[in-house]
Formats: C-alpha cells, sequence, structure tokens
C-alpha cells in the first residue's frame, strides 16, 4: 500500500528502504544505548570530557550506521535488486536456497514474532514512511519556533549591563582563550543566563542578577556561559535537535541523547572549577537558581535544568559522575541477559543444510520419519516441499536447564509470555503463552503442532518451576540493590545538608565579623573626637589659670555646659545622619523593587496578550482600574495585578514608552 503523494515524488525502492531503515534503527538504537550504559557504568571516576566525547561518538556512530544501512537497501544503490527480496542483517529469517539470489525458504519452525512485523513494514511502507515525514517535519518547526525565539532574546528587551561588568566580561574571555567577539547583554526576557549564537555569540542574564547576587556568583555564571561558547555547544546542540527530530520515534537515541546533554554541563562546570579559586561561590550560585525554579531553554546554552543542577552540585561535591538509576540499571541488566542468551541460540536449519551438484542448498534428509512442510518463493509464487526431521520427544527424566529466559507483555487485559529454555545437553525448548494458554511450541528450530503439547506438560512444569525460583533471586536482588541506592541517596542528602548548614553558618560569621568591624570603627571615631575635645579644654584652662579664681571657676562651669550641650548636638547629628542613611538605603531597595515589579507587571501584560506592540504601549495600575493603550481592561485580569502588585490604595505605577522614550512614574507606599 502506497500513499499517492509519496509515490509521485518518490520511488517504491525508495520508500521501501527509508522504512526498513526506520526499522533497523530501533534495534541499532538499542545496541547504542546498551554501549552507552557500559560507558557510564565503567567512568564514575574518569573526566567528564572523556565520557561526553565515548557518548558523543556512540551518537555520531548510531547516525552513520544508520546512513549506511539505507544506502544498503535494495533500489538504493543497486536499482537492479528485486523489491520482493526482504533484507534483515540482524534476523536473517530467510536463507536463500538457489544460486540466482531471488529465491528465499521459510521452515515452519523459523516463524518468529519478527517475520510478521518484517512483513508488515514492507506491505504498509508507504503509510509509516509517510506519517514518519509528516511527525518529522513537525519536529522541525518546532525547533524553527526555538530558533525565533532565540532571535526574539537577542533582539527584544535587552539593556546594557554597564562598563564595568563589560571588562569583567573581556577578562574573563581571555582567561579560557576565546578569540571571537562575545556580545554581553541584560534582558527582561529570560529567567537563567543563556548563551546563544554560534558566529556571533551572545550572553544574556535577568535583568536585576547583577544586584540580587554576589559578584563572585555572577563572575562563576558568566564563565560558565563562556565555557558553553569556547567549546562550541551552541553548534553541537543544534544539530543533535536536528538528529532528535529525524529519530523522534526512537527511545533510545533520546536517552542517549539527554545523557550527552547533562555530561556537556558537566565538562562547563569542569571548566568553570578549574579556571576559579572559589569554587563556593559557583555551588551557591547552582543552589541558588534551583531554589528559584528557574526554567530552561531547550535551544540556547541555558545555566541548566532545574532538576539536574542539584546532581550537578552533587557531582562537584563527591568527584563522582552521574550513575545509572535503578531502572536504567535493570533495563541494561535484561538487554545484556538477552544477548546472552540469543549467543547460545544454536544455527538450527543450517546444519540440516547442504549444497547439490548444481550449487543449490537443499535440506538433508535425517534419520527418523516425521515430516514438516517448508515454503519456497520462486518467480512470486509459493509451493510447499517437505523434508523429515528427529523426533523431538525428551525422555521422561527430569532435565537440566543451563538457562531460562521469559519475556512479559502485560497490558492488564492481555498477557502475552515467550519462554526459552536451554538444557545442559544444548536442547532448546521455546513456547508462547497468551493469558496462562500455550498458543506456540518449539523444540530446537522445529514447530510442535498444537495437538501434541500435552506430551511436553512435563517439560513445561520443569521450566515454570525454573521460572519462579530464578523470579525469586531476581526480586531478592533487586531488593537489595534498592536498598543500597537509598543509602546512598540518603548520604548525598546528609552531605548536601551539611552543606547548606555550612554556608549558612559562614555567612553569619561574616555579618557578624563586619557588625563588629563597624562597631569598632565607630568607637574609634568616637575616641579621636574625645581626645581632640580634651585637647581643646586643656588649652583653654591654661588660659584661664592666669585670670582670678573667681573668675575661672565661673568660665570652666560655662565651658562645661557648652560641652555638655555640644555633646548633646553631636550626638542628635550622628543619629539624624544615621536615620539619613537608613531612609537612603530603604529608599534605594523599594525603588529597585518598584522597578522589579513593573517589569513583571509589563511580562503579564504580554502573557495576557493586551499588549499590541511591545516597543509602543502605554498603562496605568491602581486601586480602581487598569488602563492599557487607553481602554480600561477587564475585572478579573486588573483584580489578579491589584493583588499581586497594589499593596496600598494610594499605589500606581504608571508607564508610557515610544520608540526609544520611556517614562515611568511608581508610588508604592
Amino acid at each position: 500500500m502506497k500513499l499517492l503523494f509519496l509515490s509521485d515524488y518518490i520511488s517504491p525502492a525508495i520508500i521501501q528502504a527509508i522504512c526498513r531503515t526506520l526499522l533497523h534503527s530501533l534495534w541499532q538504537g538499542l545496541l547504542a544505548a546498551t554501549a552507552a550504559g557500559i560507558i557510564i557504568l565503567l567512568t564514575q571516576k574518569t573526566k567528564a570530557a572523556i565520557r561526553y566525547n565515548l557518548l558523543s561518538l556512540i551518537l555520531v556512530s548510531l547516525v552513520a550506521c544508520s546512513f549506511i544501512t539505507f544506502l544498503k537497501q535494495p533500489g538504493v544503490l543497486h536499482t537492479s535488486a528485486p523489491e520482493s527480496i526482504i533484507h534483515s542483517s540482524f534476523l536473517q529469517q530467510f536463507q536463500q536456497t538457489t544460486g540466482t539470489g531471488n529465491a528465499y525458504w521459510l521452515s515452519s519452525g523459523s516463524e518468529k514474532f519478527y517475520t510478521p512485523l518484517i512483513y508488515y513494514a514492507d506491505k504498509y511502507a508507504g503509510w509509516i514512511t509517510g506519517l514518519w515525514m509528516l511527525f518529522f517535519v513537525l519536529h522541525l518547526l518546532r525547533t524553527c519556533a526555538g530558533l525565533h525565539y532565540i532571535h526574539r532574546i537577542r533582539n527584544y528587551q535587552v539593556t546594557d549591563p554597564g562598563d564595568e561588568w563589560k571588562q569583567r566580561l573581556l577578562r574573563m574571555k581571555h582567561h579560557l582563550g576565546i578569540g571571537k567577539a562575545v556580545a554581553f547583554m541584560e534582558s527582561g526576557l529570560v529567567k537563567v543566563p543563556v548563551a546563544v549564537g554560534f558566529l556571533k555569540p551572545m550572553v544574556l542574564i535577568p535583568i536585576g542578577m547583577i544586584s540580587l547576587l554576589p559578584a563572585e556568583q555572577v563572575e562563576t555564571i558568566l564563565m560558565h556561559e563562556l565555557a558553553h561558547i569556547r567549546r562550541k555547544d551552541f553548534i553541537i546542540n543544534l544539530l543533535q535537535r536536528f538528529t532528535e527530530a529525524f529519530f523522534f520515534y526512537n527511545p533510545f537515541i533520546a536517552w542517549i541523547s539527554a545523557r550527552i546533554r547533562e555530561e556537556r554541563e558537566a565538562c562547563c562546570d569542569d571548566i568553570v572549577m578549574e579556571h576559579t579559586t572559589d569554587n563556593r561561590s559557583y555551588l551557591e550560585a547552582l543552589v541558588s537558581f534551583r531554589e528559584l525554579g528557574a526554567p530552561a531553554y531547550g535551544h540556547a546554552m541555558a545555566l541548566g535544568r532545574n532538576n539536574n543542577l542539584l546532581h550537578r552540585v552533587k557531582r562537584m561535591i563527591t568527584q563522582e559522575n552521574k550513575k545509572l538509576n535503578a531502572m536504567e540499571k535493570l533495563t541494561l541488566i535484561l538487554v545484556l541477559m538477552a544477548f546472552g542468551a540469543l549467543s547460545f541460540i544454536p544455527a538450527g536449519k543450517r546444519a540440516g543444510m547442504k549444497k547439490d551438484n548444481t550449487g543449490r542448498q537443499v535440506i538433508s534428509k535425517p534419520e527418523t520419519t516425521k515430516q514438516i512442510s517448508v515454503a519456497v518463493q520462486g518467480n512470486n509464487n509459493w509451493g510447499y516441499q517437505t523434508h523429515q526431521t528427529n523426533d523431538t520427544l525428551p525422555d521422561k527424566e527430569p532435565l537440566k536447564f543451563e538457562n531460562i529466559s521469559s519475556n512479559i507483555d502485560d497490558d492488564g487485559t492481555i498477557k502475552k509470555e515467550e519462554v526459552t529454555a536451554k538444557t545442559k545437553e544444548g536442547k532448546v525448548y521455546h513456547y508462547r503463552l497468551l493469558n496462562n494458554e500455550m498458543v506456540e511450541m518449539m523444540v530446537d528450530d522445529e514447530k510442535i503442532k498444537k495437538e501434541d503439547f500435552h506430551r511436553y506438560d512435563d517439560i513445561v512444569d520443569q521450566i515454570e518451576a525454573g521460572r519462579k525460583e530464578s523470579a525469586g533471586k531476581s526480586l531478592l536482588d533487586q531488593k537489595k540493590n534498592t536498598a543500597e541506592l537509598l543509602k546512598k541517596q540518603e548520604l548525598l542528602n546528609k552531605q548536601l545538608m551539611d552543606l547548606q548548614n555550612q554556608q549558612s553558618q559562614l555567612k553569619q560569621a561574616e555579618l557578624e565579623k563586619q557588625n563588629n568591624e563597624n562597631m569598632l570603627n565607630l568607637q574609634l571615631e568616637n575616641q579621636q573626637l574625645m581626645n581632640q575635645k580634651l585637647a581643646l579644654q586643656d588649652k583653654k584652662m591654661q588660659e584661664l589659670m592666669e585670670q582670678k579664681e573667681k573668675d575661672q571657676l565661673l568660665h570652666y562651669n560655662k565651658m562645661q555646659k557648652i560641652m555638655e550641650q555640644n555633646d548633646k548636638e553631636l550626638g542628635r547629628k550622628q543619629k539624624l545622619f544615621e536615620l539619613q542613611q537608613k531612609l537612603e538605603y530603604m529608599k534605594d531597595e523599594k525603588l529597585h523593587e518598584s522597578d522589579y515589579e513593573l517589569s513583571r507587571i509589563i511580562d503579564e501584560l504580554e502573557e495576557a496578550g493586551v499588549i499590541n506592540d511591545e516597543n509602543s504601549f502605554s498603562f496605568s495600575l491602581d486601586d480602581k482600574e487598569l488602563i492599557v493603550d487607553g481602554k480600561k481592561q477587564s475585572e478579573d485580569l486588573h483584580d489578579s495585578l491589584r493583588k499581586k502588585y497594589v499593596k496600598h490604595k494610594k499605589d500606581y505605577f504608571k508607564y508610557k514608552t515610544k520608540g526609544n522614550s520611556r517614562s515611568t512614574d511608581i508610588y508604592v507606599e
């Protein structure tokens, strides 16, 4: 079946090749994810850059493998290959029986669960490829939307952070060895620092971050963003997004890509820790952004996702890379067990095939008289042949199994089970259950008729008993692993709490030290003033000694009163000076808070869609009404903003912008 719009522009062979490539990428992705999991297990103590390079190499190899798979499909490079041949490099369910290369055979014993999958994939290749193209285009549109958003945050609501911070960024840029120019702006659209652009990189930080955080923490955050620019992570992340859009249906590629992003952030963290002497400031900055719950941006190089900031802090404290969680470890173990089980499956019917004098492969006759039908394809027609096989009925003695594996799929209504057991003698039993009822059975790749299932009841009972024993051991091991993971998680949480307590104690000690220094400086100034007063008093007393004792005593009393008044006046002026300083500080804080609230009001008006042109608009907000561009807005929007920003009846916000002119009028009690 083919979609009309595809068959008009793409040949059926290319459509079928794309469909098969998509199908092959699933098992190839599983192999790549398994290799990535093994690398993560073996690189707990290595540098993040090594782990990042290895995971990136796996992803690039996987993409290259898919491209090679597409080229090897019939009709891509070798257009003369017949479309009826089904290629499957990992299944090999069809085997060639003639020298012409266009006839395949399939015995009834080799019909696996993947045989109908391949059949229907080729049959409905047009529909599958068409749906894949549709969703691929949708993912590309989402990527384009992300690039448009990056263009928007680069050009709208950006302000100059000042020459001082630009000079600091320039020094850090040279310190990291970045040769190209890097722009630095404050943005009203971003909530966390981001680095955007490749040819013309730019670092954007939220408005007010410089004043809210200590300068040391701001410098470490800027160094993290410069590390992304030095590593050219923006263009690499863009290529990674395109790969995810192409393989959107593949969960293994999505998992590998997520691990690469985590290691990319760890690489930048290592660069910051290597080029700064105050590692504590960087850790405090990460913890601060996590407490703020700041979002992350997919296409820009942001500080990091909020749920990964804590893991990054733990990694820098413990010097250990991120490990696989319990579910990932369990999945990796199951996949490795499945690969190990498949490696022990015998070649089956290949052992019973030989070539005749014409070079064709034929099936040799065994010693028993049991016959099985074989379907042979030739010239697009199906015929049937028979060959004789050995009897698969086992002896009555109890069997000893070397390996028992099972796969269970239970959605609550239908329960499907596949069980494979191999004896120490090399005999393999495979059967399928549907809602606990046997529907298929095979012994050494030979299919057993349904009416003969009862002859193997003893064998099935022994296999089921072995499954229960293995399940009990697996559950016990899983509980032990879970307990160990919980203990490690509790230890990490305790270490983080200790770190936070130490940080709090250090902040308190620094505050007490600053207060003590201020008190000591004030005492020294008072002492100096007192010494000056005493020196003046001694001089005047010496002059008064020449006068009469009465005049001297009277003058002394007057001077004593004058000194007391001066002390009172000096104390009053000192208190007045301190009060003025406090009022100015409160005024600055209140003004800064009002500007921040004004920015938030503008953001909420933009989100509500009442601002038509963000470069030219006006609004006023008070306790009674909300007016935007001369129009009174709804009561619901007014009540929402009034509850957040109008704390008193006399408070109001007035703002107007047009081009480069801007006016602001704010009153807050």
